[in-house]
């Protein structure tokens, strides 16, 4: 009977953690990888540029504990309350959407899914930032065993005026959309066609095995017991 409820504890210890289990996920993003839109006697063309470390991009990551999501934009330098800055990352799952974006102090998202032919939605979610990070804070709404993340951030002389000189990173920089049109011979990727695809080289992914080896543990312990009982 003993064997038995060791072996039964053993399990209870699996099915415990799979239940509270953490699931994440990011994607990396270089450094000095900012590309700058320049206007010379009313052309303009696109070059790179270091200089812009609020803006650069270094990690956009989720994690879903129980019932919430949450989704993290980190840059090199620090986030900025700027009317001219715009930061904006996206978490695409096989049923479902969340993005958040911060400008100007504020900001704001909406997380959505459509699983099961019925919408179900999030439009209130928590958006707050610190130091480099900007947070979202959301209601798991679907599926989260499969991801795409997702991120942007703009510099303007002029805010939302892409006639006149600004900054972008993308990450991946495989979503840059004026691929090709770089005159300094730095060319990302063709990015996809559409914002829902898994970036080419991009770095998806969290932790795998985690179930698997809480139950190795919980099986060892239990071999041990039972042989230290013999």
């Amino acid at each position: 009977m003993k064997k038995y409820m060791i072996i039964l504890g053993a399990f209870m210890m699996l099915l415990f953690s799979v239940s509270g289990a953490l699931a994440d996920g990011s994607v990396d993003d270089n450094s000095n990888d900012i590309f700058h839109y320049f206007v010379t006697g009313g052309t303009g063309g696109w070059e790179g540029s270091t200089t812009k470390s609020n803006i650069d991009i270094k990690e956009i990551s989720y994690t879903v504990v129980g019932e919430q999501l949450t989704l993290t934009l980190k840059v090199y330098g620090t986030i900025q309350n700027s009317e001219n800055i715009y930061y904006w990352a996206s978490y695409n799952s096989t049923d479902t959407n969340y993005w958040m974006s911060w400008h100007n102090g504020e900001g704001a998202g909406i997380g959505r899914s459509f699983g099961g032919g019925s919408g179900s939605f999030d439009y209130d979610p928590v958006v707050t930032y610190s130091g480099d990070t900007i947070t979202g804070v959301f209601d798991v709404l679907g599926d989260t065993s499969n991801q795409v993340l997702y991120g942007y951030a703009h510099e303007y002389t002029q805010y939302g005026d892409a006639t006149k000189e600004w900054w972008a990173d993308y990450a991946p920089g495989s979503y840059f959309p004026y691929a090709g049109l770089v005159d300094d011979g730095i060319n990302p990727p063709t990015p996809p066609g559409n914002g829902e695809e898994k970036p080419s080289g991009g770095t998806t992914g969290g932790t795998p095995g985690f179930e698997i080896l809480t139950l190795i543990v919980a099986i060892t312990i239990a071999i041990i017991v039972l042989r230290k009982r013999k």
